[in-house]
């Protein structure tokens, strides 16, 4: 008969755990996640501003959407980030390209590709 020994079902248990913890914490940051997204393009509507950023790098890894890394200038500064866009304008868009962006006036580090306006914001 052939049995487990408990190195074994400890080892079972031990992964089993990690796994759902894994899990947990991936469900978590999702979650974080679309809400601040909610709360940043919130704060851009309550003060637009519609200006060009230039593409300066170009992401996309397996299991995450695709973005940008921009840079921009609003009022004399400059001002760079990491934006995540839609499939089709990441295919529409290479490094070096200016690109239409809203920022909020308030808070000129959000902001997001295309117009919150006339809520065109695939591009």
């Amino acid at each position: 008969m052939n049995r487990f020994s408990s190195n074994t079902v400890l080892f079972v248990i031990a992964v089993v755990a990690f796994l759902m913890l894994f899990g947990l914490l991936g469900n978590t940051m999702i979650q974080n996640n679309r809400r601040f997204s909610h709360y940043q393009l919130e704060m851009i509507k309550r003060s637009p501003y519609e200006s060009k950023a230039k593409v300066t790098g170009k992401y996309s890894f397996l299991g995450m959407a695709p973005g940008f890394s921009i840079e921009y200038q609003f009022k004399g500064q400059p001002y760079s980030m990491a934006v995540k866009v839609a499939p089709d304008v990441y295919k529409k868009y290479d490094v070096g390209d200016t690109i239409g962006i809203t920022l909020a006036q308030a808070k000129p580090n959000m902001a997001v590709v295309g117009s919150v306006l006339n809520s065109d914001l695939s591009d």
